[in-house]
């Protein structure tokens, strides 16, 4: 893969696309072989890599710039420049008003989009993105394939 570049599994349902990124990710180990990123071998490593799963998985007691820095949270503490990320992120995608809301208060779509920015405030060189824009409208499909 180059910088930059898009790869997208395709194939019918039950094929299989979940599983190899539960490999690629960490949270499945290789009957055999291994897996290498720029070869380095993280087989069986995670926190290597920036993981959307097909369901948001939300934390339903955080709010909305809480669930973006999720991953800040978890691994070092949140800072100021990463509620400053989530804060952009949420503006840029069409939550700017919804800050400070629970995921209770929230669309199927409008949650899509918060585990889609979570994703992206990892800043990992390599995201995986299991279905991502699969809750959402057509047109806010387009807006964020854009």
């Amino acid at each position: 893969m180059q910088p930059g570049e898009f790869v997208s599994p395709v194939g019918p349902s039950g094929c299989g696309k979940s599983t190899l990124f539960n490999l690629v990710s960490g949270l499945l180990r290789p009957d055999d072989d291994r897996i290498e990123i720029d070869d380095v071998d993280v087989t069986g490593q995670s926190g290597h890599v920036g993981y959307m799963l097909q369901e948001d998985l939300l934390v339903p007691w955080r709010s909305v710039v809480d669930n973006v820095t999720l991953g800040a949270a978890l691994t070092r503490g949140v800072t100021k420049a990463d509620r400053a990320q989530a804060i952009d992120f949420a503006r840029r995608y069409g939550l700017g008003d919804f800050l400070d809301h629970y995921p209770h208060a929230l669309s199927g779509g409008m949650r899509q989009r918060i585990a889609l920015m979570r994703t992206l405030a990892t800043n990992h060189d390599l995201l995986l993105l299991d279905e991502p824009f699969g809750a959402l409208d057509s047109q806010t499909r387009l807006e964020m394939q854009q």
